[in-house]
């Protein structure tokens, strides 16, 4: 997750999730990934696109993006 605080996410994914605050904490696990999805508020995704993310879905308020 990035920039959001949701325990639902870790509940229901099934998967490790990892929270992260800032782009400087974000830009270590890029390089250490083969493949990253983040979910974020919506008002986030420009920024995220900027950093080679890919958007896969967005609501009103929250996005998924992915990197590969």
């Amino acid at each position: 997750t990035y920039g959001i605080n949701n325990p639902s996410i870790v509940f229901y994914s099934g998967h490790r999730v990892v929270k992260v605050g800032n782009k400087d904490e974000l830009l270590p696990l890029i390089s250490e990934q083969k493949r990253l999805l983040v979910i974020t508020k919506a008002k986030e995704v420009e920024g995220l696109k900027n950093l080679g993310f890919t958007l896969i879905e967005q609501d009103g308020r929250h996005a998924i993006l992915e990197k590969q």
